[in-house]
């Protein structure tokens, strides 16, 4: 689950180019989600928010709205645009909603492993044009 909270993080970073003073937003789409889907996406985003740097999120300014697609290759975690949104593999609502996904090792793929550290999920910078996939190689 920690792999699908950086990736969450990082194309939220992607997203934001431009710094102001109202603040960063994650905004669930909820059509198509059942009540209990919508709690484990919001439980989510609020952990991604509290993951990130008070001042960062003060310095932002966008609203990034968050959704579940399942057009998207199967071993993707999700793929941002350059219009404020994120996408992220319904394949892993899932477990997010049960929660078996907490327990699942997540194996990150190789273009983002920090030099050193198999386990990190630190992306490249390079990489925010790419879906949240793992690359042939």
């Amino acid at each position: 689950m920690r792999c699908a909270r950086a990736w969450l993080l990082t194309g939220a970073l992607l997203l934001l180019g431009n710094t102001a003073h109202a603040g960063l937003q994650l905004q669930l789409k909820t059509e198509g989600l059942t009540p209990a889907q919508q709690q484990a996406s919001q439980a989510l985003l609020d952990e991604a928010m509290q993951a990130l740097p008070p001042r960062f999120i003060e310095q932002l300014d966008r609203r990034i709205v968050v959704g579940w697609t399942d057009d998207m290759p199967r071993n993707a975690y999700g793929q941002a645009s350059l219009v404020s949104e994120l996408d992220l593999n319904r394949n892993l609502l899932a477990g997010l909603t049960d929660g078996s996904a907490a327990s699942k090792k997540n194996p990150s793929p190789p273009w983002h492993r920090a030099p050193g550290n198999a386990g990190n999920c630190a992306a490249r910078a390079d990489s925010h044009l790419r879906p949240f996939a793992p690359v042939a190689g």
